[in-house]
């Protein structure tokens, strides 16, 4: 993972609620956790982009193609032990 990614990522940490100023929630660390995860095992240069929900969007746009896999911050019903 590059490090100007890594330093995207903990940027997002020391975002305030509404740091769009249209209301968004404060970035959820689980999300910059998976979404760091998620970087180990993707090749290429993704770019992280605070999601307005608290969830973390990864980003490359390459070739003509646009790829984008949002990482929710809300736990899934399996995290919850459903």
């Amino acid at each position: 993972m590059r490090r100007e990614t890594l330093a995207a990522l903990r940027q997002m940490c020391f975002l305030e609620p509404n740091w769009d100023s249209y209301g968004a929630a404060k970035i959820d660390p689980r999300a910059i956790k998976r979404a760091i995860i998620m970087l180990d095992s993707l090749q290429g240069d993704w770019k992280p982009v605070p999601m307005s929900n608290g969830g973390v969007q990864l980003e490359m746009h390459s070739g003509g193609f646009d790829i984008e896999i949002q990482i929710r911050a809300v736990p899934t019903p399996a995290e919850h032990g459903s």
